[in-house]
């Protein structure tokens, strides 16, 4: 993961990615919460194991996020929906 962070830009503009992609309006946060992501994906995909630290970062957003979908759109029931919906099809 320190490759990765050293080759990161924060300007005034939003982040310079290390793929030189430029992400605006994107805090400090949401660029080490995405690193956190990419590392975790990259731990899995070489078979290594996952830091515990990094683990319960990746967590911790995640509910983060969780917690703030729920507050602006409500709870979704999509998948009963879409199970009745299918279940009336046939």
């Amino acid at each position: 993961m320190g490759g990765i962070i050293s080759k990161m830009r924060i300007t005034t503009r939003g982040a310079t990615c290390h793929n030189g992609r430029r992400r605006r309006n994107m805090t400090t946060e949401t660029i080490a919460a995405n690193l956190d992501v990419e590392a975790l994906f990259t731990c899995i995909a070489a078979g290594r194991p996952i830091d515990p630290d990094l683990a319960k970062r990746v967590r911790e957003h995640s509910e983060q996020l969780r917690e703030e979908v729920q507050d602006k759109s409500g709870l979704l029931d999509l998948a009963v929906d879409l199970i009745r919906e299918i279940r009336d099809e046939e």
